[in-house]
């Protein structure tokens, strides 16, 4: 028997841990949809406004290790401040809610954005 009271501590009503069975469970009953292994794509009963898609990692050893919500397209000039900003809200909240994180922000080999003038690049 699952803990209801467990459901509805985590992001999204989910905990780390979670068998597939409980995540389904913690989904309405909703299947996830298997993408590759351990990853796969649900919709969690609580969703936050600004995702669109919700991709979780389960495995029969871990259970659920890792999830990631996926927000709609932001639109923002070259400087990215709109982003920035979203995030930031977003972040603030979480910490709110489930604690401090810990966030780290890189930037793809090859970036235009490689100058000190061009800002600071670490996140958190």
């Amino acid at each position: 028997m699952m803990c209801v009271s467990c459901l509805s501590a985590g992001p999204f009503g989910l905990e780390m841990g979670m068998s597939l069975t409980q995540v389904k469970e913690a989904c309405g009953g909703r299947e996830p949809v298997p993408v590759t292994d351990d990853c796969c794509q649900i919709i969690p009963q609580k969703v936050h406004p600004s995702f669109v898609m919700y991709i979780a990692w389960i495995n029969d050893t871990e259970g659920l290790y890792y999830l990631k919500a996926i927000s709609q397209n932001i639109s923002t000039p070259s400087c990215g401040i709109e982003l920035k900003n979203e995030f930031t809200t977003i972040k603030n909240s979480l910490d709110k809610n489930y604690g401090q994180d810990s966030t780290v922000g890189t930037l793809l080999p090859g970036s235009i954005w490689d100058e000190p003038e061009d800002g600071n690049h670490e996140a958190g």
